[in-house]
């Protein structure tokens, strides 16, 4: 590192951390779309409470305003909690409830026999 001044290896670091705050936004924006797509699957199934799909795809869209910068960084915190008590609930739901396993066995019974 004597190939650089201490203002240079400044200027490096801020680029790098500028480049790290980007690219950690972009990965939260195409988690939002990765997010939007599969509460819509769970709204559209009759295995879950649509609810659940519902409260999914609010959050994710929480997550999808990191594609316009100047929507990223104020609500963040608000956009954090709620996204993670949505994901709480259905992990909860899943690990109590499960999903409705006379409609699963109908669905596939339903499927069969169109083969």
């Amino acid at each position: 590192m004597n190939a650089f001044n201490a203002d240079q290896l400044r200027t490096l670091a801020l680029i790098l951390l500028k480049i790290n705050d980007r690219g950690a936004a972009l990965a939260l924006a195409f988690f939002g779309v990765s997010g939007m797509l599969n509460a819509y699957l769970i709204f559209r199934s009759t295995f879950l409470p649509r609810a659940l799909g519902i409260l999914g795809m609010i959050s994710s869209a929480g997550w999808l305003r990191f594609f316009y910068p100047p929507l990223r960084f104020p609500s963040f915190m608000f956009i954090v909690v709620f996204a993670l008590s949505v994901a709480a609930v259905e992990i909860f739901w899943l690990i109590v409830f499960g999903v409705d396993e006379e409609r699963w066995k109908e669905r596939y019974r339903l499927s069969t026999q169109v083969l």
